[in-house]
């Protein structure tokens, strides 16, 4: 078994900034809270992941800043809405790819 940390346990740091400082503790194991959408570009990420390759730190998750909103916009009978969460999220997925984590952290309605 792996323990790891959120970037969101240091909330309001940005990501970055909380991603280092969790290196620093040793920790190996993180999730990344996106908490923008100007995370979700590629040069950003890439930043983090050079964090996380200089820490040895393995990324099992990211977790969408969208996350309240989810219930509302994936578990809806209203398809539009649907499609147009599907489209906004493979950014989310995109992001996950590149940074090597297995799991985008998704919210239910029940």
């Amino acid at each position: 078994m792996n323990i790891g940390i959120s970037t969101a346990c240091l909330y309001p740091m940005e990501t970055e900034k909380a991603l280092e400082t969790v290196g620093k503790l040793g920790v190996s194991a993180v999730e990344i809270f996106i908490n923008a959408p100007s995370e979700l570009r590629t040069d950003f990420l890439k930043n983090l992941k050079a964090i996380c390759d200089f820490y040895a730190m393995n990324i099992i998750a990211i977790h969408p800043y969208s996350s309240g909103f989810e219930p509302f916009m994936f578990f809806t009978n209203y398809e539009r809405r649907f499609q147009d969460a599907m489209t906004m999220y493979e950014d989310y997925y995109r992001a996950a790819n590149l940074l090597g984590a297995k799991i985008v952290v998704l919210h239910g309605d029940r």
